[in-house]
């Protein structure tokens, strides 16, 4: 009798031990992924701090197939018919689309009558009355290569960008591409500044930057005022403050487990690296008085909080929520 006791609870622990085998086999999501896009990108503060403009494209609503421990395996609808560039007052109003399409890398002028950006890799600018874009009058500015990021010069004369025209294994780097260049606002007098992606200005015209190096576009010098290598960083996406004594950027450490991007900041000159707030922040604008609006996402799912528009102070105080989901989930 003893011994059929000790073959009954060996045969129901093994049951209970294959029971949950299963249970955690069907639990596993599958191989495939699908990453969802942010129902919010690009977001960029007005130069007249009372308006933010940013893409959007609504979700109408995410079907967790697989369970909704498995996000990239859901299926996410979006409500194309509303895809655009939108605007919202910076309190939060007022939410409206003004684009029926999307402006990828937009940026508003110093007096923020225009705004450049990017389609099918060349440059664009639009006039902007304040409240409407005036799309009869968009004007091409560059017409070969590929080039992306574009950033007006503090006095609106200048406009520098990106070019990835990089040749490849057999073909030699074309003259004067890969790597900034800047421009008269008409699109003329083109000139190649040095290599690097994602320029910005400073409140001086004279210099351009990219990353942590400074060019000079008097002399044509170039100096590196911070190595992210040597502090253990990557750079996505960098930008002065209002007046220029802080870079904030998008990065992640290198040499963390953690990879999810950040906000961090640091003096004009490089020093006191710290981070602004542990948010995951795909992207950022500084307004007028020192605020940052952000995206708060992480690539993994989408929901009340994630694939949002934020507000916080400059050293991450006071977020606030400034945009929302409003969508159905269903298994």
């Amino acid at each position: 009798m003893r011994l059929l006791c000790i073959c009954i609870l060996l045969l129901l622990a093994s049951s209970c031990d294959d029971a949950l085998f299963h249970k955690n086999e069907a639990a596993k999501c599958p191989s495939f992924d699908i990453v969802p896009s942010s129902p919010y990108e690009d977001p960029i503060w007005h130069p007249s701090g009372q308006i933010i403009g940013f893409n959007h494209k609504p979700i109408k609503g995410i079907k967790y197939s697989y369970g909704y421990d498995c996000p990239h395996q859901a299926t996410y609808i979006y409500e194309e018919d509303s895809t655009g560039f939108w605007l919202i007052n910076a309190d939060g109003s007022n939410k409206r689309r003004v684009l029926p399409f999307t402006l990828f890398s937009p940026a508003w002028s110093p007096d923020g009558e225009w705004i450049a950006f990017m389609h099918e890799s060349q440059i664009f600018k639009m006039p902007f009355n304040g409240a409407d874009f005036d799309t009869t009058a968009i004007v091409q500015l560059t017409f070969q290569g590929r080039n992306f990021f574009p950033s007006w010069s503090p006095d609106k004369k200048l406009i520098a960008y990106d070019n990835t025209e990089c040749g490849s294994a057999t073909t030699p780097v074309p003259a004067d591409r890969c790597g900034i260049l800047v421009m008269d606002v008409n699109g003329e007098n083109v000139r190649y500044v040095g290599r690097g992606r994602k320029p910005y200005w400073g409140t001086s015209s004279k210099y351009v930057y990219s990353a942590g190096t400074r060019y000079d576009l008097s002399s044509g010098e170039s100096v590196t005022f911070f190595d992210p290598v040597s502090h253990h960083v990557s750079i996505y996406k960098m930008g002065f403050n209002p007046d220029a004594t802080i870079i904030g950027f998008i990065g992640n450490y290198t040499n963390t487990e953690t990879q999810f991007p950040k906000l961090f900041s640091m003096t004009q000159h490089g020093e006191s690296l710290q981070t602004i707030s542990d948010t995951n922040i795909m992207d950022f604008s500084w307004a007028p008085d020192g605020r940052i609006v952000y995206l708060n996402y992480d690539y993994i799912r989408i929901d009340s909080i994630n694939g949002t528009l934020w507000v916080m102070n400059k050293d991450g105080t006071n977020q606030q929520q400034l945009t929302f989901n409003n969508f159905q989930i269903t298994y």
